[in-house]
């Protein structure tokens, strides 16, 4: 018997039995869906019955599905981050910052929410490995948010006050990485009461942690006068039933 961690902070006591009976195979189907959309189809290959190869080929091809959009959707963002062309704008400031800090957080989002399944699966081997994947992505989120900061384009006290939200932000992704190190020191043998409290915690104040600086770069964005990429949609929605309503 071992004691699973799950993401919300919760316990579980599992037992993890031996393989039983052959291993499920990947129907045509999910195959095509896990190639066409990975993000939706990989999941299944979480069920009980599917070989670790078939997971490990089925989230590697997500993975890499991951890094290519984070690579073609950030590559101009970064190079102005890194002494491109300033921005003339307070918004351009914005969209460069919003851009950068996306693209450093998505791979940890994503890690953190593929434990919780791979927890549940009753796999320790799986749950340990995602773990581990996913501490490094959060640790990769805590010094490239850090690195982010507005410019002389967002005027004062606009700027401090953002810039204090993204520092925020990189300290609760830094939380992030933490208690994913427990779930995995956890994973590994360390069940001892005080070390499943601990990491308890530490999931509980990660996820405080990351709402409460999101929830205050949005509020600051917006007491800014900034337009936030949820604004633009909303907007065209907005737009689209007046027309229906003309």
């Amino acid at each position: 018997m071992i004691v699973i961690v799950t993401i919300e902070g919760g316990f579980d006591v599992t037992s993890v039995n031996g393989a039983s009976g052959a291993p499920r195979r990947v129907s045509v189907l999910l195959g095509i869906g896990i190639f066409l959309l990975p993000i939706i189809f990989v999941w299944f290959l979480l069920r009980r019955g599917y070989s670790v190869t078939a997971r490990v080929i089925g989230f590697g091809w997500l993975a890499l599905c991951i890094v290519a959009s984070v690579l073609s959707h950030g590559a101009t963002p970064s190079l102005q981050a890194n002494g491109g062309a300033e921005p003339k704008t307070a918004q351009a400031d914005f969209d460069r910052v919003n851009a950068n800090f996306v693209a450093a957080v998505q791979p940890c989002e994503h890690g953190w929410t593929t434990v919780q399944p791979a927890l549940k699966s009753g796999n320790v081997q799986d749950g340990y490995n995602i773990a581990t994947t996913a501490k490094t992505a959060c640790m990769t989120a805590w010094t490239g948010v850090n690195s982010v900061k507005f410019g002389d384009a967002t005027p004062q006290p606009h700027r401090d006050k953002l810039n204090n939200d993204l520092n925020e932000c990189s300290h609760a992704y830094l939380t992030k990485a933490t208690a994913l190190s427990g779930i995995a020191e956890v994973l590994n043998g360390d069940g001892k009461p005080s070390k499943v409290q601990q990491v308890q915690y530490e999931i509980a104040s990660a996820n405080e942690k990351v709402t409460s600086c999101l929830t205050n770069y949005a509020a600051d964005a917006k007491a800014a006068g900034m337009k936030l990429p949820g604004d633009k949609a909303d907007k065209a929605a907005n737009t689209g039933k007046g027309h229906k309503k003309t």
